[in-house]
């Protein structure tokens, strides 16, 4: 169950953090923040990345390289976040939702 809204999700990311493309599969797309986030305690844990899953509506689209919330990606519904600490061994799902076919961004 979430904890937190899709909207405070992409807030959690940022609205203009630069997204990098990874990978696009049976209608999702998937992101990841290009530049390691910094933690509030730096002596006690690990830098890590957002990955964002969106969904695309079955419809794959031309999609960018890189991008943010605040211009393509906005219009996509979030899928999954997950924050990945910087070595790759320690995933936390933060966000996830089922597919709503009348989502509105």
């Amino acid at each position: 169950m979430n904890t937190i809204s899709e909207q405070e999700a992409r807030e959690l990311v940022g609205m203009d953090t630069v997204l990098g493309f990874q990978l696009s599969a049976d209608g999702i797309i998937n992101y990841k923040t290009l530049i390691p986030i910094i933690p509030k305690d730096l002596f006690n844990e690990d830098l890590y990345y957002y990955e964002v899953s969106l969904f695309t509506n079955d419809d794959i689209p031309d999609f960018f390289n890189f991008d943010s919330f605040s211009n393509f990606l906005g219009k996509f519904q979030i899928y999954i976040l997950n924050k990945v600490n910087d070595s790759g061994d320690t995933v936390e799902e933060i966000y996830h939702c089922k597919y709503d076919e009348n989502y509105k961004p």
